[in-house]
């Protein structure tokens, strides 16, 4: 079986909306978009992690002076 061959375009003929329909572009967007989304979940995600973990140790540091602090007391 034999390839099928493509038609050569030449920049000055080539024309993205005569090539790809409308509806195909219109679901390639919406797919861009989706994506898009995701990436910004996965963004906001990451970045509340991070805090909750600079939180988490700042709450360990604290404790551990607490705990040196009331040891020398004693």
């Amino acid at each position: 079986m034999q390839p099928v061959k493509r038609r050569r375009l030449e920049p000055s003929t080539f024309n993205a909306t005569e090539i790809l329909s409308q509806d195909l572009l219109s679901a390639i967007c919406v797919e861009v978009d989706h994506e898009i989304a995701l990436k910004q979940q996965l963004s906001k995600t990451l970045e509340s992690r991070i805090q909750w973990g600079m939180l988490l140790q700042e709450s360990i540091e604290k404790g551990a002076l607490i705990r040196r602090f009331l040891a020398f007391q004693c």
